[in-house]
């Protein structure tokens, strides 16, 4: 581990790994409580997302798009909003994925 001399005191810098790690642990923080909300859920908006999570948007929208990626939730356009859903609950819907979306997100 490297460390430098300063002001008589020793001090130990983290390597690139460990800083690799700290910045992970806020995202998989975030995308952890997600997770937990839509599966007590079963789906949430975006809107009730922001809500229920104390987070920047960069953090959610981050952790939502590295989820996407993973194949882990899926995400789907509903009018003004979006719908995020676990990727194992598309195949139990009982109707189109396109319909149950609309049907989820219209404006009351």
């Amino acid at each position: 581990m490297p460390f430098v001399y300063k002001f008589n005191q020793l001090l130990i810098l983290p390597t690139i790994k460990e800083k690799e790690n700290i910045m992970k642990e806020p995202l998989y923080n975030v995308s952890r409580q997600i997770k937990d909300l839509i599966d007590r859920n079963g789906g949430i908006t975006l809107f009730e997302l922001e809500q229920n999570l104390d987070a920047s948007y960069n953090l959610i929208f981050l952790a939502i798009d590295s989820m996407v990626t993973r194949n882990e939730i899926s995400l789907k356009r509903c009018g003004k909003d979006y719908f995020i859903s676990n990727i194992s609950a598309k195949g139990k819907l009982p109707v189109e994925d396109a319909y149950m979306n609309e049907f989820l997100c219209q404006d009351v």
